[in-house]
């Protein structure tokens, strides 16, 4: 076999090699730290090297199996075991990886015919080759670009949602395998038209599942918006009730008023001055009083007073601090989805404390420095949490229920916001930092 081919096909391997570790580290949602960017890169090196030995020390005659073995099982198990990925998610990424370096027959083809017209005395084999090689630089840009994110978020799922994903990979796997058939077949024109079904296929074929990952994120977001509007409702029903027997004993004071002259003047004609503090005092207070959980919107009001009366069902107090709900530079709509999603979740923690003060503590506060608002949600809890490897609070009661905090985090992003969930001193603390204040397309403050 001519030296040269065994060259270009040991570049196209290493462009092969580094395209693979780098989208299967995306796909399969690997945190982008010192460690595991260094993990992947060593089983990267070895694996190359492997393969590299492979080629010079026994030619391409059965290449396939010994990239198989020596490159694809090595990562899946080095992103599973040693990066700690489900399995399930990293054959997921796997696939997605496999499938997006697939245009490689297309552009093989296509540097054939090239060759042949430029320069036709050019071995096909090197030329096919070199097609292969460019395919990986060519194709990660825009993969990074369109596709990891849709997918990756498609592949971390419920999975109940996720369950058909595996069935239709191993399918298009199976499809894409199975159209090798036509390499048996006679004719010059073979080659290309193969090259040109299998890349539209592959291409067909992830563009679906983009669109189904869209489709799910969209639907996933609007039942979260319509639970939060059913509790807006109920809390506003509740907030309007309060408002209502706020507003009675008011007008019960007015009435009152008189009298009340009256009594004082009693009293100070007999001097009774410790009589007159405490009848001035009872009235202060009664006139102080304001409807429950005022926020400075009636919307967000109405769902603190429902989330204000479930606590209380369950011994919890719930304290606001600081500067305000209505400094937060986010729409009405997600800071309340923003509050259900906290608040469900610390109420039923701090509800199942025992021999602690049983309180959820929300505080607003502003950076002198950098002007950033940030908002703090602390709660007691009886079970210390877990969080997986993105800093997401886990639980025994499943995946799906992550997808309250990671939807909190969805839309402190969305406003160019940061987040972070951590324990702090037996404490569950969301705390969130927002750096500028919303345009008017946002949809306003609240």
């Amino acid at each position: 076999m001519p030296t040269d081919e065994l060259s270009i096909a040991a570049l196209q391997y290493l462009f092969d090699t580094l395209y693979g570790a780098a989208t299967l580290f995306l796909f399969s949602g690997v945190p982008a730290t010192r460690r595991n960017v260094l993990t992947m890169a060593l089983t990267a090196s070895l694996a190359y090297a492997f393969v590299f030995v492979a080629i010079f020390t026994h030619g391409l005659e059965g290449l396939g199996i010994v990239y198989t073995l020596g490159v694809h099982l090595p990562f899946v198990l080095t992103v599973a075991i040693g990066l700690k990925r489900p399995l399930r998610i990293t054959l997921m990424a796997f696939f997605f990886s496999y499938f997006t370096l697939t245009p490689r027959l297309l552009l093989g083809g296509l540097a054939m015919l090239v060759a042949e017209c430029l320069e036709p005395g050019m071995d096909p084999a090197i030329a096919q080759r070199i097609g292969w090689a460019l395919t990986g630089p060519l194709l990660f840009l825009p993969v990074h670009r369109f596709l990891v994110r849709p997918l990756r978020g498609l592949i971390d799922q419920s999975g109940a949602e996720r369950g058909i994903l595996p069935a239709l990979s191993a399918f298009a796997f199976l499809v894409i395998k199975g159209m090798s058939v036509l390499e048996t077949t006679a004719g010059p024109w073979m080659p290309m038209l193969r090259a040109t079904l299998y890349s539209t296929f592959i291409i067909l074929f992830m563009t679906s599942f983009v669109l189904y990952a869209h489709k799910l994120k969209e639907e996933n977001e609007t039942k979260a918006r319509l639970i939060v509007h059913e509790r807006q409702s109920e809390g506003l029903a509740m907030y309007a009730e309060s408002l209502r027997g706020f507003l009675e004993e008011t007008a019960k004071l007015r009435h009152d008023h008189r009298h009340i002259l009256a009594i004082l003047s009693i009293r100070a004609a007999h001097g009774d001055i410790g009589g007159i503090r405490r009848l001035v005092g009872d009235q202060l207070a009664a006139l102080d009083a304001n409807p429950a959980g005022k926020t400075g919107s009636s919307v967000t009001d109405g769902l603190m007073a429902l989330f204000g009366k479930r606590a209380e069902d369950r011994g919890v107090a719930i304290e606001l601090r600081g500067l305000g709900l209505s400094e937060l530079p986010i729409p009405e709509d997600d800071l309340c989805l923003l509050l259900s999603n906290g608040l469900d979740n610390a109420i039923a923690a701090a509800g199942s404390v025992e021999g602690r003060e049983r309180r959820v503590t929300i505080s607003v506060s502003r950076s002198s420095e950098t002007g950033a608002v940030a908002i703090e949600v602390s709660n007691p809890y009886s079970r210390p949490p877990s969080f997986d490897r993105d800093g997401i609070p886990t639980s025994s009661r499943g995946p799906e229920h992550g997808y309250g905090s990671r939807s909190m985090q969805s839309i402190v992003r969305k406003h160019g916001g940061v987040c972070a969930f951590s324990e702090r001193n037996g404490y569950f603390v969301f705390r969130a930092a927002f750096f500028s204040r919303p345009r008017a397309s946002d949809g306003g403050t609240p």
